[in-house]
């Protein structure tokens, strides 16, 4: 059991969920008061001593199943009801036939001992696992879903309800079907990984799983369900970010004493200076101009970072966003009028006028419209902040025109979402902007994004 403890707790480390050896300690203590063979009470032990950030529990839960599964089981075991093993990797059509109803009843009637049954013989017929493939749970889960035909199981399931619960209305069994496709999905990954599980170990399991933090995902890569967690995760950084950034202004200038009031309370004690007094330091908030490509893969960085600086914006004097690609449009007022910050980036998006000729990334052009539309922007108290991969498709780059917005401007900071590896190849020209910026940051994740406000702003 500690081995197997000692190794859950390394995949963790291994994906940023920072826990420390008291930490450790704490959880193999726990472990010795309790039933582990109840994975509830299990689960909650370990997570209660091991997971401080509830944005770390998914990941949590997941590697949780990985190294303590209910029972690991190979492709091959005898799963049914009646005790027919299944050797063949398709199944006829009736059987498949015979699942899906098998299914379908068992969501209708809410009966989890049968739903679980019926994924089981559903992965066992549809997935073609075998052991020893070096294959991840992904194509598995895809192959059973599909060939397992979720949209007929929805819509069979859809019809028993209309039949059981007329009264009911659409709303309700439309409800009903979410949770269930939800269900499926999920019961058919944690049976294709309870699998793989027996057939690897949890070690190998978990390495080929890559799980991440939300803030460690990969901003221009990220899945659709990457990017809902991303979303999920930006209100309280963003937060949290605006606590941090005051402070850190606050505590930038020391009080100053306050002589007038220190000696006029001085002299109830005959002009003994019982108690200084200070004034209360000022708070010198940023003042930012953003200019964010918004062409092809970085439009999706550039979006998360106008979506991070909004939401911490009270911690700015003033904030003002334009976009480009070939040419450059303002974009404050979209978020000044609309209350969803979803609806004001997908104004950004469809309304600004970013595209002037062919639609390719002119950053040259972007910057001298800049300056000759924009320049009363930027101001000794500004923080320019550019978000771009600074791919230019061979245009002139103008760095003159940056040159001077530097001389304008407080600072003048760059965030690259490409890797570093990648810059200054092909039509990349950072390097003819670097010389004029305060700081060129590869800027790929949230994470990297926190510690460029935390350290840069």
């Amino acid at each position: 059991m500690n081995e197997q403890m000692l190794g859950f707790v390394e995949a963790l480390r291994e994906a940023n969920v920072k826990i420390s050896q008291s930490e450790v300690i704490d959880a193999l203590q726990s472990v010795g008061t309790i039933d582990i063979l109840d994975r509830h009470v299990f689960r909650c032990a370990l997570g209660a001593t091991l997971v401080k950030d509830v944005q770390n529990r998914k990941l949590f839960d997941k590697l949780f199943d990985v190294f303590f599964p209910a029972a690991p089981t190979k492709y091959y075991q005898v799963i049914h009801d009646d005790d027919e093993e299944i050797d063949e990797p398709e199944l006829s059509e009736q059987r498949a036939l015979e699942i899906r109803r098998q299914l379908v009843e068992a969501l209708i009637n809410e009966d989890q001992s049968a739903i679980k049954s019926a994924i089981k013989r559903a992965v066992t017929s549809f997935s073609g696992m075998e052991n020893g493939r070096p294959v991840g749970g992904v194509y598995y889960t895809y192959r059973t879903l599909r060939q397992l035909d979720l949209e007929a199981v929805v819509k069979s399931f859809l019809s028993g309800l209309s039949q059981i619960q007329k009264n009911d209305g659409h709303e309700l069994s439309s409800d009903r079907s979410d949770k269930a496709i939800r269900l499926i999905r999920s019961e058919v990954d944690s049976e294709v990984l309870r699998r793989l599980v027996g057939d690897r170990g949890s070690s190998a399991v978990a390495k080929t799983l890559a799980l991440r933090l939300p803030e460690d995902i990969d901003i221009v890569h990220a899945s659709r369900e990457e990017i809902e967690e991303l979303h999920q995760s930006m209100i309280p950084l963003g937060k949290k970010l605006a606590t941090r950034l005051a402070r850190r202004h606050l505590s930038t200038k020391d009080a100053m004493l306050d002589f007038r009031k220190t000696v006029r309370e001085a002299m109830s004690y005959g002009g003994t200076p019982a108690s200084l007094y200070f004034r209360k330091p000022k708070i010198s908030k940023p003042e930012i101009v953003l200019l964010s490509d918004i062409s092809g893969s970085v439009a999706s960085f550039a979006r998360f970072t106008m979506q991070l600086l909004y939401v911490m914006s009270g911690s700015f004097s003033k904030m003002r966003s334009f976009v480009f690609i070939d040419t450059i449009d303002e974009v404050t007022g979209y978020f000044d009028t609309e209350s969803d910050i979803n609806d004001s980036l997908r104004n950004v998006t469809t309304k600004a006028k970013v595209v002037g000729l062919d639609g390719h990334s002119d950053y040259g052009n972007s910057f001298d419209l800049f300056e000759r539309r924009y320049l009363e922007a930027v101001t000794k108290r500004t923080t320019l902040i550019i978000c771009g991969d600074a791919r230019s498709n061979y245009h002139p780059g103008r760095e003159d025109v940056l040159r001077r917005l530097k001389e304008r401007s407080r600072h003048v900071f760059w965030l690259n979402p490409e890797p570093k590896s990648y810059w200054n190849s092909g039509d990349s020209i950072i390097s003819i902007y670097s010389p004029y910026c305060d700081g060129v940051f590869e800027c790929r994740t949230l994470r990297q994004l926190e510690e460029f406000i935390s350290n840069g702003v």
